[in-house]
């Protein structure tokens, strides 16, 4: 008696995906291009955006046609940043966060208005207070970081196992159980997660939102299994009940670029005649690099042998560059931002 076949039937459209987007463009983007991707591949019939007014804006100008924006004011009684545009680096992120909590009832309200009734939420990792008002709704619930597995195992594990209590020196490596090969040093974390008790707004920040995402569905990854099957297979074992869906990269759904400085243009055209790889350095615009750790970039460049594009912003200068010239032909000048 034979079997019958498996089908190999399409999955399920979903009906109405919301997306909510912390404030700032590094969270917002991949956001933008999965909303692409579900309209394209025909993997949702509707995406709805809930942003800021200040956000709004952005995100009509990146997302598809088809994709809707429903603002979410900030009550009149709102206090501090609402956006990390608003501050001077990213290193004082919580004040975003915190204000952004004055956003909750308003989400809840338009959550709860939207028609048809969305069939799935996906939410930034920092917004917790995104879970609630999902829950009551019932609304299923992903959580996007907007990054890749390493980012979230290895913290976790260093937060679980404090391996940097065997060492003394800021300086010297240690290695993280379970992590064959990783070797830190107390000089790459920062507080809270070198701190042997953490506590603080940091440290209740970290609790509320993995609270938030460990009740969630699971992850959105930009990242895909390929490059980091290690990290990805480790974390789904362990945590089977909250895994991480490597979608990315992102990017790759995004518009084309229609528009290229044409000297850049005709550089790269160049490596890629000569079958040179060429390595693009960036650090977002949230990034405050001191004077001492552009060098130390520019030293490892240098030592690299590689052709590159270095990203660098003119407050980090002031009247001078000086690593203008040093590189020859293997970097491209393009002027600061």
């Amino acid at each position: 008696m034979s079997m019958p076949m498996a089908s190999s039937s399409p999955p399920p459209v979903l009906r109405h995906v919301v997306m909510l987007p912390f404030m700032a463009k590094g969270h917002t983007m991949p956001l933008l291009h999965l909303t692409r991707l579900l309209l394209c591949r025909g993997l949702a019939s509707a995406v709805t955006f809930l942003a800021t007014p200040r956000d709004a804006p952005f995100i009509r100008a990146g997302a598809p046609r088809a994709a809707a924006v429903v603002e979410l004011p900030f009550p009149s009684s709102a206090a501090g940043p609402q956006s990390m545009e608003d501050l001077p680096s990213a290193s004082s992120f919580l004040d975003v966060v915190s204000a952004s909590a004055a956003l909750r009832p308003a989400f809840g309200d338009a959550l709860a208005a939207l028609d048809p009734r969305p069939d799935l939420l996906v939410h930034d990792g920092f917004l917790p207070w995104a879970k609630d008002a999902a829950d009551e709704l019932g609304v299923p619930r992903l959580v996007s970081l907007g990054m890749g597995a390493f980012a979230s195992c290895v913290p976790m594990a260093v937060l679980a196992q404090k391996p940097y209590a065997r060492v003394s020196s800021p300086s010297e490596p240690f290695e993280v159980d379970g992590f064959p090969g990783l070797r830190l040093t107390k000089a790459d974390l920062s507080p809270p997660f070198v701190d042997p008790e953490p506590a603080g707004p940091h440290w209740d920040f970290i609790c509320e939102s993995g609270r938030a995402m460990g009740s969630s569905r699971g992850r959105i990854l930009n990242s895909f299994h390929e490059l980091e099957s290690f990290y990805i297979d480790k974390w789904n074992r362990e945590m089977p009940l909250h895994k991480m869906w490597p979608v990315g990269p992102l990017c790759l759904a995004g518009e084309p670029v229609r528009t290229l400085d044409s000297d850049i243009a005709a550089w790269l055209d160049s490596r890629l005649a000569m079958n040179r790889p060429v390595l693009y350095v960036a650090f977002g615009s949230q990034a405050d690099l001191s004077r001492s750790q552009l060098e130390e970039i520019a030293i490892g460049l240098d030592r690299s042998d590689l052709d590159f594009i270095w990203v660098v912003r003119s407050k980090w200068f002031g009247q001078d560059e000086p690593f203008r010239g040093r590189f020859g032909d293997r970097v491209i000048a393009g002027g600061t931002r």
